[in-house]
């Protein structure tokens, strides 16, 4: 999968503004990770498509990874662009420093969070935040797909 600081520009300058975005504050949340899964669910579930799981999946795995390698997590923010759906994750790190997706080993019990992301969204990017952090985005197109 594409790994592009340029991403979100990109996105934004083929389709326009998102017609909805939706922003959840996060920082004081008891679960942050949960609370990022049932934000993605409630705001994507007039979809009605089966990848808005894979969304929430994600959502729930960039989270996370904020709240275990950085400072915590900031907030999330969801556009939606009709069939292509933004998730930009927002940390209170110190920025960014080796953000990529590596390998686990089959039995390592962590390090499969980005790899998860790469695989569940047509392209993911990080770069850091205006203020400090990191804004990791993934971008998913639920287009129906097309087989013959």
């Amino acid at each position: 999968m594409p790994h592009d600081t340029e991403l979100l520009d990109r996105v934004r300058r083929a389709v326009g503004p998102p017609p909805a975005r939706h922003h959840a504050d996060l920082s004081a949340a008891d679960l942050p990770a949960r609370a990022a899964r049932r934000f993605v669910e409630d705001i994507l579930r007039p979809l009605a498509n089966e990848a808005v799981q894979d969304v929430a999946l994600v959502a729930d795995e960039l989270v996370a990874n904020a709240e275990t390698h950085a400072c915590g997590v900031a907030c999330l923010v969801l556009e939606v662009y009709g069939d292509v759906i933004v998730l930009t994750v927002c940390d209170r790190g110190p920025g960014i420093r080796g953000i990529t997706a590596r390998q686990a080993a089959p039995d390592d019990t962590n390090g499969r969070g980005l790899a998860l992301v790469a695989a569940l969204s047509a392209a993911w990017s990080a770069q850091p935040a205006p203020n400090g952090g990191a804004l990791v985005t993934a971008v998913f197109d639920l287009a129906p797909k097309v087989t013959r």
